[in-house]
């Protein structure tokens, strides 16, 4: 993930995709022996798929790319993803809702 896109890099080809081709992204959680992880699931116009597991070293750039998705991609969150947003220090309670609930 760089400043404006994301890489994708082969041995073959480096393509790159503007955040504006992002049609969904999913937030959820799953549990890692005994902590949860949150995993944000990021899939393209052209059917491509990249995840991302969130933790303090990442989250600021997750924040950015959060930022930079078009309105009008659909956004899905569970509750829990919410309680670990905020348990992160991510975003609040009611900017998660607002982010990808009233949005």
């Amino acid at each position: 993930f760089k400043q404006t896109s994301i890489m994708d890099r082969s041995i073959f080809a480096t393509r790159a995709y503007p955040y504006l081709d992002i049609n969904d992204v999913a937030v959820s959680t799953y549990a890692d022996g005994e902590n949860n992880k949150l995993k944000y699931t990021y899939k393209l116009t052209d059917g491509r798929t990249y995840k991302i597991i969130v933790n303090e070293r990442n989250m600021e750039e997750v924040r950015a790319i959060d930022k930079k998705i078009k309105g009008t991609a659909r956004r899905s969150i569970d509750n829990y993803a919410i309680q670990e947003m905020v348990r992160l220090k991510m975003y609040t309670k009611d900017e998660a809702l607002k982010l990808f609930i009233l949005e």
